[in-house]
């Protein structure tokens, strides 16, 4: 919006500058009386220090504006950026760099007996984690050494397996272990149907064998299938075979019983055909 002066018909684009100009215009009958009453800033020299250096350096301002501390308080911008600090933030400070939160100690590893450096807040017991994991069982990599070694007798004495990363499927009342397992049961029950075999279980049977590594383990069995005539067999799904898996399938075959090894291919060929 234009705004226009009555006096000189000037012409500005707000109330403000209107407003100013209308008093100081020239052409204003009371021009003269107006003069008179404005008030002329003056600043004057001072002389000050720098709170942060002490050094002296000059401002230019009005007495006003030193009386209310409106005026610079640092000789440079590198003064003024730079902290204050009080005397609490000093005592903080110096609590922080001497004061003795903490110290090294020495102490005998629970488990080997070597003695380690460790911080006093730092409630080490085990020179490392290998010695905690043989000490106490501490978890290192998922499992702990004393676990496995629980789970493992658990699993010789008859425990059902639990777990793993091959997702579980229930069967009807059973609860079977990946996908491979999941379609051996829906064969079998196409063979029992069919009078092709008399029975099937999903086996909790279990055969010792000595592993590649030259330790003693022992190899549960997925199915175990009844004949018409009442003898029988296992049958295991894989999908793929390992060095270990021959000499697991040899375990059961040295018992005297026969086993039958279904993969991939397998299942599939056993479908299409039932």
């Amino acid at each position: 919006m234009i705004y226009k002066c009555k006096y000189c018909s000037k012409e500005l684009d707000s109330v403000s500058s209107i407003g100013g100009h209308t008093a100081t215009c020239k052409f204003n009958p009371n021009y003269e009386k107006n003069k008179k009453n404005m008030w002329k800033i003056t600043k004057n020299e001072y002389t000050m220090i720098c709170k942060k250096c002490n050094t002296e350096y000059t401002v230019f301002e009005t007495p006003e504006a030193i009386s209310r501390g409106k005026y610079r308080k640092y000789c440079s911008r590198k003064c003024a950026n730079s902290r204050m600090w009080n005397d609490n933030d000093k005592k903080k400070i110096s609590f922080g760099m001497t004061g003795k939160h903490w110290y090294y100690v020495e102490s005998p590893c629970k488990n080997c007996d070597i003695h380690f450096i460790h911080r006093s807040d730092d409630n080490r017991m085990y020179c490392s984690s290998f010695c905690a994991s043989s000490h106490i069982g501490r978890k290192i990599g998922g499992r702990s050494e004393i676990a496995c070694r629980k789970i493992r007798e658990q699993f010789r004495n008859g425990r059902k397996v639990k777990g793993g990363y091959t997702k579980w499927y229930n069967y009807k009342n059973i609860r079977v272990q990946g996908n491979l397992e999941l379609r051996m049961c829906k064969i079998l029950d196409k063979m029992k149907s069919l009078n092709l075999i008399k029975d099937w279980e999903y086996t909790n049977d279990r055969f010792p064998y000595t592993g590649l590594d030259g330790k003693q383990h022992t190899y549960l069995v997925d199915f175990k299938v009844w004949r018409n005539d009442n003898t029988s067999f296992y049958v295991e799904t894989k999908g793929y075979e390992r060095e270990n898996d021959k000499i697991k399938w040899k375990s059961v075959i040295n018992t005297g019983y026969s086993i039958e090894i279904y993969k991939r291919k397998d299942l599939k060929t056993m479908e299409n055909i039932l």
